[in-house]
């Protein structure tokens, strides 16, 4: 089974943490289970014998990065020492396998075990599926309120969940792919960064909460943890710049606040995590308050799709076709699968799937265009930058450095599907780290990837 790797940007802004007591006594019914009497005893008992021993006031700041929060979030959702890289991570019920995680200075990356299908996979391509079964949807709900509850007992908020976070399988078992910085929502960054985020105005009854911070408390950053209620953002401020996390006072802040990989991949994760009301979007866009770039990178966000996700990775048109720097623009009133292929291709794919027993029998929808983005272009437009074995997997077994595109022109007409955003910021993608194989070439009119 192969992997998915997710990068998380780090914050050089501290996190300010408060201790409160979130405890909301609950009289339980008599239909409670002896073992939801037997855990709330024990955190009862907990609560009291350890708040006289922790020395910090509720109310007070406690400081911790944002590394260690989001390592406290991986050992609390996980059962694992972040201290101890020997320790196996192990799978909870309903939550998404983690295979492994690296903590660098600007990223922490987190390696998954890839699961092709979501629950929005599931309601897009096979409705029929969960249509009129309503044991299937209580037995998906069912499971999807207790990976809920897990989460809030471990005193971290579950977030926006969307239907891509849920993986399913065949047999309707779910799993929920935790969003790290959901996670943290009530974190709040200090004065000197600026930020957008979620917050959960979740009471939990428990203590594991405030267990987890108080083993951050000896870092040296300061930050604040504490509850406040989701407000929604004017759409006037929702788009521009203040939603890239910068500071002033980390030297190293100042070099990845000048990286257009940072700013484009974090902004995204921002639009991911903000409420955005598509009416005003458009609006804004339409009076030119947003660019075409951050337009289309909300269109992403909105339909779920992810950075360094081959099966579901972010798409962007083609422009131009490269010949010459006046060419004109590129129809965009069709896709590319039609500019290259033809309306009698679609007619052929539609017609095949109106009259096909098999696709009848799976519920499938007929079509013109089954996919945007393959994984497999996906990896021919990243060769340049992934390891021989990957795409040895996944494009051809045999490596044949010849077979792969030699210009960014040739990669144009040579594909019927359309672009990514990488291609608009990142010059580092033509560049080769294989021997055998030469850095992508620009047009002879363009002196630089950049």
């Amino acid at each position: 089974m192969s992997s998915v790797t997710e990068k998380i940007f780090l914050n050089d802004g501290p996190l300010l943490i408060k201790v409160t007591d979130s405890t909301v006594d609950e009289q339980l019914s008599e239909n409670a289970s002896l073992r939801m009497i037997l855990q709330w005893y024990e955190r009862h008992i907990y609560r009291h014998l350890y708040l006289p021993l922790f020395q910090t006031e509720l109310n007070t700041p406690i400081k911790c990065s944002h590394s260690d929060a989001l390592l406290a979030a991986i050992e609390l959702l996980y059962n694992l020492d972040p201290t101890n890289t020997n320790v196996h991570l192990s799978s909870t019920a309903n939550l998404f396998p983690l295979k492994s995680y690296t903590l660098t200075q600007q990223t922490l990356l987190l390696t998954y075990e890839s699961w092709l299908y979501t629950l929005r996979d599931l309601a897009t391509y096979s409705p029929y599926a969960i249509d009129g079964y309503n044991l299937r949807l209580l037995f998906i709900i069912y499971q999807l309120l207790k990976i809920i509850l897990f989460i809030h007992q471990r005193g971290l908020s579950c977030g926006r969940i969307q239907l891509t976070d849920i993986h399913i399988n065949e047999r309707y078992w779910i799993q929920l792919k935790p969003r790290f910085h959901s996670c943290l929502a009530t974190f709040e960054l200090a004065s000197d960064c600026v930020t957008t985020h979620n917050n959960s105005n979740n009471n939990i009854d428990d203590d594991y909460h405030n267990n987890s911070l108080s083993k951050s408390r000896s870092h040296t950053n300061s930050v604040s943890f504490s509850s406040t209620s989701k407000q929604k953002t004017p759409a006037s401020n929702l788009y521009d710049e203040s939603l890239v996390i910068t500071t002033k006072t980390s030297p190293r802040t100042t070099t990845i606040s000048h990286s257009s990989v940072y700013h484009v991949e974090h902004r995204y994760e921002t639009y991911c995590r903000t409420h955005i009301d598509i009416v005003e979007l458009i609006k804004q866009w339409q009076l030119g308050h947003i660019s075409n770039f951050d337009y289309l990178l909300i269109l992403n966000a909105l339909a779920g799709r992810k950075f360094h996700d081959p099966n579901n990775h972010l798409i962007f048109p083609w422009i131009n076709d490269f010949t010459s720097s006046t060419s004109k623009l590129r129809n965009l009133s069709q896709s590319k699968y039609r500019l290259n292929k033809g309306d009698a291709q679609l007619d052929l794919t539609y017609n095949y799937y109106s009259s096909s027993i098999s696709s009848s029998a799976a519920n499938i929808v007929p079509h013109h265009l089954s996919e945007h983005l393959s994984s497999i272009t996906y990896y021919v437009y990243k060769a340049r930058r992934t390891e021989k074995r990957i795409l040895c997997d996944n494009v051809r077994s045999i490596w044949v450095p010849n077979e792969y595109p030699s210009s960014i022109g040739r990669l144009y007409f040579w594909t019927p599907e359309e672009c990514i955003p990488e291609f608009f910021y990142d010059p580092s993608l033509f560049q080769s780290i294989h021997e055998d194989l030469p850095d992508l070439l620009v047009p002879d009119w363009c002196s630089s990837p950049g």
